[in-house]
């Protein structure tokens, strides 16, 4: 018996209609689809990149919020400063540049606690709110790909 080994040059080009029938699996009550579903979509390679783009909002993050939130980490009152945190890691994914970028900025042992509390919440827990879990399995999936189109449609998505 004889095997061969294919490579992604073997496989035809993956179409949008079954991109977009894999990407409706994501985010549903199958787990075990999803998780097929998922490992689908990377093996589309530079097909997913458009699609995403076209698909998935681009992260908007208030900078003007953010800011006001990082000075209230570093206020006098407790309570002001846990909810100023939970405020921040609730952001989501979309802030991880600006949180790690206030982390390096910050002068304050209290600030950059508490930053990197959030970051770490960030990095554990799956987003609540839908669009960014969507989001952030869109990026995964680019990051993933790894291709100089994946790349860029993930900053593009990310917000940076």
């Amino acid at each position: 018996m004889k095997v061969e080994a294919l490579d992604s040059a073997d496989l035809p080009p993956m179409d949008e209609k079954l991109i977009a029938k894999l990407w409706g699996a994501i985010g549903g009550a199958d787990p075990a689809a999803e998780f097929t579903a998922f490992w689908q979509l990377v093996e589309a390679g530079d097909a997913l990149p458009p699609f995403l783009k076209a698909r998935v909002k681009k992260s908007e993050v208030d900078r003007k919020r953010f800011a006001g939130l990082v000075l209230a980490l570093d206020g006098d009152d407790f309570a002001a400063r846990e909810k100023a945190t939970e405020d921040v890691a609730a952001l989501g994914p979309a802030a991880e540049a600006l949180i790690r970028d206030a982390v390096g900025r910050s002068e304050s042992l209290e600030v950059k606690t508490r930053l990197m509390a959030a970051l770490k919440k960030l990095n554990t827990a799956p987003p609540n709110d839908p669009e960014q879990r969507t989001r952030a399995i869109a990026l995964k999936l680019l990051g993933l790909v790894a291709t100089e189109q994946a790349k860029k449609v993930a900053l593009e998505l990310s917000g940076k």
